[in-house]
């Protein structure tokens, strides 16, 4: 056998096996496998110390018009919310355009905010103020921070 031969041998075999591999990493990345941005966890902090509310893992859904979100409350009655507002940039905060909870087990409150316009970072970041009543009627307010992935949803 030439040299010349197993040269060109060993080049066709090198580039097949590239070949394949250039395929399956463009099959990946077409498929969104590669994208970081599905990667990214969602994840719910509340940034009042004194709040009775906390957030469990993997607690809320954010959608294109709207945030669903799961909260755990520590008082031994079901707070009041009396009002709910957010903001993409934490800063302006506007009212929802359609907010509700609903009691979930024995102290776990299923809050939904509809938004006055759609978001369209992916993945991003909502800011909710809560403004809740206690049972002695005092007006409270705390500060949730959501970030998540953002779910597709028709507009309504």
């Amino acid at each position: 056998m030439r040299k010349s031969q197993s040269a060109l041998e060993l080049i066709l075999t090198y580039g097949w096996v590239i070949l394949v591999l250039m395929i399956v990493v463009g099959a990946l990345a077409y498929f969104g496998v590669l994208n970081p941005k599905s990667s990214i966890p969602s994840y719910c902090i509340v940034l009042d110390t004194t709040s009775p509310f906390t957030c469990p893992p993997n607690s809320g859904m954010l959608y294109t018009y709207n945030v669903e979100l799961a909260l755990i409350y520590s008082y031994e009655y079901m707070p009041n919310i009396t009002n709910v507002s957010y903001s993409f940039d934490d800063k302006n905060f506007i009212g929802c355009k359609d907010y509700s909870y609903a009691l979930h087990g024995s102290n776990v409150i299923l809050l939904n905010c509809s938004f006055q316009e759609s978001l369209n970072t992916d993945p991003s970041k909502v800011f909710l103020k809560l403004n809740y009543r206690d049972i002695d009627g005092l007006i409270h307010s705390t500060n949730i921070e959501y970030h998540g992935k953002v779910w597709e949803e028709e507009e309504p």
